[in-house]
């Protein structure tokens, strides 16, 4: 009897432990991938219509990871009005655009002596301007915060009903318009 007792728990601890280790084991994976997509570079190329196109691997965090190692974000998330509990998936985008040509009867007068100026700069956080003998260089900025959640109606402790998942868009330039956002499911 005390042998049958002995090899149970030997076979228990031998499930438990390996249980354990496979959940070890997912954390491990999960965070050695959050490693690669921190330190890898994005990925450029060319779809065949010649349009630019980059990617990147994906992070996967807890909401508690979010909190301490990303406060900014999360505020940002809190700002949209979303709750961080019914949050899917975040995208952080940034965004430059570089615009350069040639301008040939452009003259800039200096205000004060009323001398043509061979140049003239503007610049902010956003965008940045720059003309030397009628060359342009314009570069203009955008930060892009993409906010995918879903929302759930609780009465008590039961949850009732899922809303449809819901997207929200930030972009932090002031000068820029949101002109259109889609969220497309692929449902198996």
């Amino acid at each position: 009897m005390k042998r049958l007792l002995v090899e149970t728990l030997a076979i228990l601890l031998l499930v438990v432990s390996l249980c354990v280790n496979a959940v070890q084991r997912n954390e491990r994976d999960r965070l050695r991938g959050n490693i690669e997509a921190l330190t890898d570079d994005l990925d450029y190329y060319m779809l065949a219509d010649s349009v630019l196109a980059a990617r990147t691997k994906r992070q996967s965090v807890t909401i508690s990871e979010l909190k301490a190692n990303n406060s900014q974000l999360a505020d940002e998330v809190k700002e949209m009005g979303v709750k961080l509990k019914h949050l899917q998936s975040v995208q952080k985008i940034e965004q430059q655009t570089i615009y350069k040509f040639q301008v040939d009867t452009v003259i800039v007068t200096d205000t004060v002596t009323g001398e043509p100026q061979p140049q003239y700069e503007y610049h902010d956080e956003w965008i940045d301007f720059r003309m030397l003998c009628g060359a342009v260089n314009i570069e203009t900025r955008d930060s892009l915060t993409v906010v995918r959640y879903q929302r759930r109606r609780r009465f008590l402790f039961w949850t009732f009903k899922k809303y449809t998942g819901q997207v929200a868009v930030t972009n932090r330039n002031p000068n820029a318009k949101i002109v259109g956002v889609s969220e497309i499911d692929i449902v198996d």
